[in-house]
């Protein structure tokens, strides 16, 4: 398991579509543990990303200046 990205890593933006209550419940957790939810959603993201890894190993990623495929 790789652990957070550095530092240095460059941050992007990352959207999609999610129902009305899911991020009101969202929402709420995040003022629960006295997160913004945009830092919550990045430790969301991670998380998932590192048990994906630890189950399937890691991901190899295109060299820097490509872009990525979706």
């Amino acid at each position: 398991m790789a652990g957070r990205p550095k530092v240095s890593d460059p941050k992007q933006t990352l959207g999609g579509r999610v129902a009305g209550s899911v991020v009101a419940k969202f929402l709420a957790i995040a003022k629960k543990e006295r997160r913004k939810p945009s830092e919550l959603v990045a430790l969301v993201v991670e998380d998932y990303v590192a048990a994906y890894e630890k189950e399937n190993g890691p991901i190899s990623l295109p060299s820097p200046g490509s872009s990525p495929t979706q």
